[in-house]
């Protein structure tokens, strides 16, 4: 027969199919699974490209620094009371204010600004 499995292979065949063939799907899928998120990650930074953060922190005449770190967008402001905070929660963020820096925890809107700043 031609499917035929001669009895010495099998220990060699048993191992390599138990083994090997799920770590190649596994990896395959996890590849794929990566490739979804960078698709999907791109298309958000594209719909964003018009993204007006300035608006948020009371225009550009009142933003002095703008410091971004790895999760975290650092923007000193002149006056604190011209910044839009119901604006900022709408974006699902961490808000710190300490003295004249207001903090924004999120790495999507660390994305945005830096897109914006590039420009």
């Amino acid at each position: 027969m031609f499917l035929e499995v001669k009895p010495e292979i099998f220990p060699i065949l048993f191992p390599l199919l138990c083994i090997f063939v799920p770590v190649i799907i596994l990896l395959i899928v996890v590849l794929v699974k990566k490739a979804i998120k960078e698709v999907k990650r791109s298309r958000k930074l594209k719909a964003t490209a018009g993204f007006d953060y300035e608006a948020y922190f009371g225009g550009s005449e009142n933003i002095e620094n703008i410091e971004i770190k790895m999760s975290r967008v650092n923007v000193t402001v002149k006056d604190v009371d011209q910044v839009n905070f119901d604006k900022l929660k709408e974006l699902n963020m961490g808000i710190l204010v300490v003295g004249n820096v207001v903090k924004c925890a999120s790495s999507e809107f660390v994305s945005m600004v830096e897109n914006n700043l590039n420009k």
